[in-house]
């Protein structure tokens, strides 16, 4: 990110458009997010576009675009200043090597445009994508292998609901909340996890997006 970017960015107080359904900031079909100077501009844009909204205005570090946003899956910010119409393009760089390696901003972006508009695309745009599911593994036995035993959540249908993370951020939030801490991180993708969710849905990240699919929507983002 360039220093001109940079100053851009963190000597002025912005408006980070948010979304209402995801609590997250309001982000375009280009993965592009919304920071905005002038109040004029963002109460323009809440008036036009559904389901968003204008919180408080802050000033951001450098880490908030190179790591929170980068994380989420936002690939450039629409920038919009009060002394300028119109808005500039920012790109979003991450550069923090302290960030964890397990951040998977291809699938929260994605996640993220699927419950802003419920379009199929985003949907089929997860397969193939890493995701984390929680196991416990018993003690292994001489000549056998060990056993896995996969988390899953149940509510007043006592349906199933398999656990998925986009992020051992996400994983590591949930795990440290559990008693006993048993889980343990396990890489999968959709389309593998089908043999261990059977016809059960998933639910993504529930500490943050809560995202149910069933089973014909996991099979959606499985196939082919």
């Amino acid at each position: 990110m360039k220093q001109e970017d940079i100053n851009l960015l963190t000597l002025k107080g912005y408006y980070v458009m948010e979304s209402t359904i995801t609590r997250k900031p309001y982000i375009d079909r280009d993965f592009h997010c919304f920071m905005i100077e002038d109040d004029e501009t963002a109460d323009r844009m809440v008036k036009t576009i559904r389901d968003i909204r204008k919180p408080e205005k802050n000033y951001y570090r450098q880490s908030t675009f190179c790591t929170e946003f980068y994380s989420l899956g936002i690939k450039g910010i629409h920038v919009k200043t009060a002394k300028k119409d119109g808005f500039q393009d920012v790109s979003v760089e991450h550069i923090d090597a302290s960030f964890p390696r397990f951040y998977n901003p291809e699938v929260n972006g994605n996640i993220l445009l699927l419950l802003e508009t419920c379009e199929k695309k985003y949907l089929e745009a997860l397969k193939g994508l890493p995701f984390i599911t929680p196991v416990m593994i018993d003690p292994r036995m001489p000549k056998h292998y060990p056993e896995l035993h996969y988390c899953y959540a149940t509510f007043e249908s006592e349906e199933q609901y398999f656990l998925l993370f986009s992020t051992l951020q996400e994983f590591e939030e949930w795990s440290e909340s559990q008693r006993p801490k048993i889980w343990q991180p396990l890489s999968v993708t959709i389309r593998s996890f089908g043999r261990i969710r059977g016809t059960n849905s998933v639910l993504i990240n529930p500490l943050s997006f809560s995202l149910v699919l069933n089973n014909k929507q996991v099979d959606i983002a499985a196939s082919r």
